[in-house]
């Protein structure tokens, strides 16, 4: 089990997309033949990170996946093209995910609509050790998904 103090390291993309793809019930070949891709190593590829995948096909990947296509978006822009994500946020704003939004709303929520500041270092440890606790139950709730039931 890990502990609150461990750094948590970003997941690569193409890790992601693996996981989500040995999580799911989805045959790579079927999910090459849904995405129009004619031979179904090609997934196998993406999983390994031989291959990057087109940026155009995300939308279509996370819907077969149930995965927040912005999130699976934003991943793969960061590990492929990180400058053009940087513009498109700079332009556009962040990408806020799904799960981020219900984060944010409990935020609201809890605040009563007061628009809390970040103000002292004490105000950001204890977001980052909020934070750290959320990712932590992730990872744990993961970890047991994938273990066999006997």
């Amino acid at each position: 089990m890990l502990s609150t103090d461990e750094q948590i390291k970003p997941q690569m993309f193409h890790e992601f997309l693996r996981d989500k793809i040995d999580q799911s019930n989805i045959k790579q070949s079927d999910m090459a033949a849904e995405l129009s891709f004619d031979r179904a190593n090609i997934i196998s590829m993406f999983k390994a990170g031989k291959t990057r995948v087109p940026l155009r096909s995300i939308p279509h990947i996370a819907k077969i996946l149930n995965v927040d296509p912005k999130q699976m978006l934003r991943m793969s822009m960061l590990e492929y093209c990180p400058e053009t994500l940087k513009a498109v946020e700079q332009v556009f704003g962040g990408v806020i995910t799904k799960n981020e939004q219900g984060i944010l709303d409990e935020i609201r929520k809890l605040s009563q609509g007061t628009d809390p500041e970040i103000t002292s270092i004490a105000h950001r440890q204890a977001a980052e050790e909020f934070v750290k606790r959320l990712m932590i139950k992730q990872l744990q709730t993961a970890t047991q998904s994938t273990i066999p039931k006997s």
